[in-house]
C-alpha cells in the first residue's frame, strides 16, 4: 500500500519528469481503507478482516475551454488503475481494475474544496465462485466483472497544482448477472489521496462565457433505443439467455447540459420463456412470451459532459410477468454521442447499462439508439 505514495512522491519532487508535461493534466494516488458491506442475508461468506486498496489515476482538468464545463462547474475526467486486496485471500482474493472516472466539483474556495466522483469499468477478481475449490464464494461467479466507484471527500490545496484529499468511498463489483452466482461485492472504505499537477490552469484564468448558459430554443424532444444482456439462468454453470430490452419516450431540456427522460420501456427474458415452458409445457406460446415480458414506465435525468452522458435512470414495473424481485427498479447508464446528422438533427449514441433492484444487480446490458 506504502508503494502507491513511493510513486508519486517520486513524480512530485522529479522535476525532469514533469518537463514535457502538458497543460491541466495531473496524477493521483490514493490508499482505500475499509470493510466489505454485507448487503444481502444470502452471502454465505463472513465478513471479518478489513479490506485496504491502492489506486494510481491520471486526471485532466476542464477549465472552459469546451463550453459544456463551464456549466457542469468545470470537472475533471480521469482513468485509474485500482488494486483491492478484500482481507480473505481464500475465499475473496484480491481485485485488480481499470476504470473510467469524473470528478465534479460541489465546492471550492481559494484553499479548500469539496468534491464528488464516480465512474465505472473493468475489474479482474482471482477468486470467484467454484462448486469444488471455493463454493463459499456466491458473490462473484466470474473473473471478469464490472466495476463501478463513488467517492465523496474534501482537501487542502498545498500550493497550485497540489492537493491532499480524504473522504469515503464506495466500491462495488459485480457481473451483472451473466454468470451466476452474482450477490456482488460492495466495499466501503475511508480514502485518502495526494494529486499533482506540475503545469496547471490558475482558477482566475478559468473561460466563462454567461451566453452559453442560456436555456436552449428546441426544450422538447424525443429518444429510443434498443439493447442486449445475458443472463444465466438457474444455478451456476446454467444456460446463458439474452433479455432483449427497447425503450421509447419523451426529453425535456431544463438546460444546455441536462435533460429529464420519460417514457415506456420493454423488456424480453429468453430464459424466463424457457423456465415457464418446462414447468407448463401446456402453455401457449403467446401466453409464454407475455409471462417471460416486462412493461415499464421509466423517469431519468441526464447530465452531459461533452459527447459524454451521465444517465440515472428509476422506473416502475406496469406488467411485471414472471421472475420481478421489486416493483421497482434503477439504472445507471454511460452513453456516447455521435455528431448530428439529418433533418431534423439526431444525434446516435452507444451506451452501457447497469441495472439494479436495490443493492442487487439483474444485468449489464449494451445498447445503440437515438435522440431527436
Amino acid at each position: 500500500m506504502k508503494n502507491i505514495f513511493i510513486i508519486i512522491s517520486f513524480l512530485i519532487f522529479s522535476h525532469s519528469a514533469w518537463s514535457q508535461w502538458p497543460k491541466a493534466w495531473g496524477v493521483e494516488g490514493n490508499i482505500h481503507y475499509g470493510k466489505i458491506f454485507k448487503h444481502n442475508p444470502k452471502i454465505e461468506f463472513d465478513v471479518l478482516n478489513p479490506s485496504w486498496g491502492a489506486e494510481l489515476g491520471f486526471k485532466f482538468q476542464t477549465h472552459g475551454k469546451d463550453k459544456w464545463s463551464q456549466y457542469q462547474r468545470y470537472p475533471a475526467m480521469g482513468i485509474s488503475a485500482m488494486y483491492f486486496n478484500f482481507g480473505d485471500k481464500n475465499v475473496l482474493g484480491n481485485a485488480y481494475a481499470v476504470y473510467p472516472n469524473l470528478t465534479i466539483n460541489i465546492l471550492r474556495t481559494k484553499k479548500g474544496f469539496i468534491e464528488f466522483q464516480f465512474g465505472s469499468g473493468i475489474a479482474f477478481l482471482n477468486r470467484p465462485f467454484n462448486i469444488n475449490s471455493n463454493p463459499t464464494n456466491n458473490a462473484i461467479g466470474s473473473k471478469t466483472n464490472n466495476i463501478t466507484a463513488f467517492r465523496f471527500d474534501g482537501g487542502y490545496r498545498i500550493k497550485p497544482g497540489l492537493k491532499l484529499h480524504a473522504g469515503i468511498g464506495l466500491t462495488h463489483f459485480s457481473n451483472g448477472g451473466a454468470q451466476k452466482p452474482n450477490l456482488g461485492i460492495n466495499v466501503v472504505s475511508g480514502v485518502l489521496g495526494i494529486q499533482y499537477s506540475p503545469n496547471p490552469v490558475p482558477q482566475e484564468e478559468y473561460i466563462f462565457d454567461e451566453a452559453f448558459l442560456n436555456v436552449p430554443k428546441k426544450r422538447w424532444g424525443f429518444q429510443m433505443h434498443f439493447d442486449l444482456a445475458y443472463r444465466e439462468f438457474g444455478e451456476s454453470g446454467g444456460a446463458r439467455f439474452p433479455v432483449y430490452i427497447g425503450s421509447a419516450g419523451g426529453v425535456f431540456h431544463f438546460n444546455a447540459v441536462n435533460r429529464m427522460h420519460f417514457g415506456l420501456e420493454a423488456e424480453y427474458n429468453v430464459g424466463v420463456f424457457h423456465y415457464i415452458d418446462h414447468l407448463y409445457s401446456d402453455m401457449e406460446e403467446k401466453e409464454l412470451r407475455k409471462e417471460s415480458s416486462r412493461l415499464m414506465f421509466y423517469l431519468a435525468d441526464e447530465l452531459m459532459f461533452g459527447n459524454f452522458g451521465v444517465y440515472l435512470q428509476v422506473g416502475f414495473y406496469i406488467h411485471q410477468g414472471d421472475q420481478v424481485p421489486l416493483f421497482l427498479y434503477n439504472k445507471l447508464s454511460v452513453r456516447y454521442y455521435l455528431p448530428p446528422v439529418g433533418k431534423p438533427k439526431t444525434r446516435f449514441f452507444a451506451a452501457v447499462y447497469l441495472k439494479n433492484h436495490l443493492a442487487v444487480a439483474e444485468y449489464i446490458a449494451f445498447g445503440m439508439g437515438a435522440h431527436l
